[in-house]
Formats: C-alpha cells, sequence, structure tokens
C-alpha cells in the first residue's frame, strides 16, 4: 500500500470520526460518520475494487476509533462495508456527473439522491437486526426517539427499528454524500491525481 493511499485512508477516517462524533455527541436523529468514507471511494473513482478497499478500510478503522465515545459503532462494521461498496459502484459509474455537472442540474441531483437513497435503504435493511438482537433497538444515537416512536405506534422491536432505518438512513445518506461529493469537487485534480496514481501502485 502507498504512502498516498495511506493518507488518504486516514484522512478520510479522521473525518468520519470527527463529524460522526459531534453528531452523536448532540444526539441528531441522523448519522453524519460515512463522509470520509463516500469520499475516499470519490477520489479512487475509476478504480472501483481499489475505492472499495480503501473506503472500506477507512470506514472500519473510523469505527474502530469511534469505540472511545460510541461503544455501538464497531458492531455496524458490516453498514460500513456495505456503504463503501455501493460508494465504490456508484462513482464508477457517474464520476464525470459528480465531479464537473451543474450540482443544479437534473442529472447531478438525480444521481446523488438516487444512491443516497439506495445506500440509505441498504444501510437500513443491514442495521437493523444488529440494532435489535445485540443492542434492544437503543445504540445511543438520535434516532432512539423514532425507534419509541415506532414502537408506541404498535410495531414490533424490529419492525420499529428497520421502520426507523428506512426513514432515517436515505435522508442521512443522501445528506452524506452530497457533503462528500462538494468536498471531491473542491479538491484540486492535481491531488486527486496523486490518490489514484498512488492507488495503482
Amino acid at each position: 500500500m502507498s504512502r498516498q493511499l495511506i493518507v488518504l485512508i486516514a484522512l478520510c477516517a479522521a473525518l468520519n470520526v470527527a463529524l460522526g462524533g459531534i453528531v452523536y455527541l448532540i444526539k441528531l436523529p441522523i448519522y453524519l460518520d460515512m463522509v470520509g468514507t463516500m469520499l475516499c471511494a470519490l477520489l479512487l473513482a475509476g478504480q472501483c475494487k481499489r475505492a472499495f478497499v480503501a473506503a472500506a478500510i477507512a470506514g472500519v478503522l473510523s469505527v474502530v476509533v469511534s469505540v472511545v465515545f460510541n461503544p455501538f459503532l464497531p458492531w455496524f462494521s458490516l453498514t460500513v462495508v456495505t456503504i463503501a461498496a455501493l460508494t465504490a459502484f456508484a462513482t464508477s459509474q457517474s464520476d464525470d456527473i459528480l465531479r464537473t455537472a451543474p450540482v443544479t442540474s437534473v442529472s447531478f441531483i438525480g444521481r446523488v439522491v438516487g444512491f443516497g437513497v439506495l445506500t440509505g435503504i441498504f444501510s437500513a435493511v443491514v442495521s437493523a437486526p444488529v440494532a435489535v438482537y445485540l443492542f434492544g433497538g437503543v445504540t445511543g444515537s438520535g434516532t432512539a426517539l423514532l425507534i419509541a416512536f415506532f414502537i408506541k405506534t404498535g410495531n414490533h422491536l424490529l419492525n420499529a427499528a428497520l421502520l426507523t432505518g428506512l426513514t432515517a438512513e436515505p435522508i442521512d445518506k443522501t445528506l452524506q454524500l452530497l457533503l462528500a461529493v462538494l468536498l471531491y469537487r473542491a479538491t484540486p485534480q492535481s491531488l486527486i491525481e496523486r490518490f489514484r496514481a498512488g492507488s495503482a501502485t
């Protein structure tokens, strides 16, 4: 693994920890803890397998480090890998649009919203059983209020956790992807080329 790729993974993991930690501590009903993972995949777009591996490592590394303030996160590593895989695939299909298309264009908005919602649905399906069977649906995040609401309306715990995920995750992942794409667009092309060249060695 090249020095450039190690630096990229470390920076993206740090971004995950910083944003995710702030959101967790103030108990917002979103997560914002995978922006770095998505950014990692974007910066390596066009190298789908390498983008997936690097993004997955950045994501898993960040959840391991985040155990300091959120002991629940490491148990959701499969969700992290799922997000890395979907983002790597999405960016390999739409790099030009995400990088250069006007942010108000239909193609840009469609890609961000479409991939964000899809990632959110997969995340919800993968995460719900973990949240329920390991933690009784309570993971200390702001979405606990949503779970309580769905239980109050007569849903069983697993259904409540899944409905919570399907409510919050698509919004969260769309917002995270948008933030990652904006950071990607602000990254100089010369730096992107260095990361991509380093990942190919």
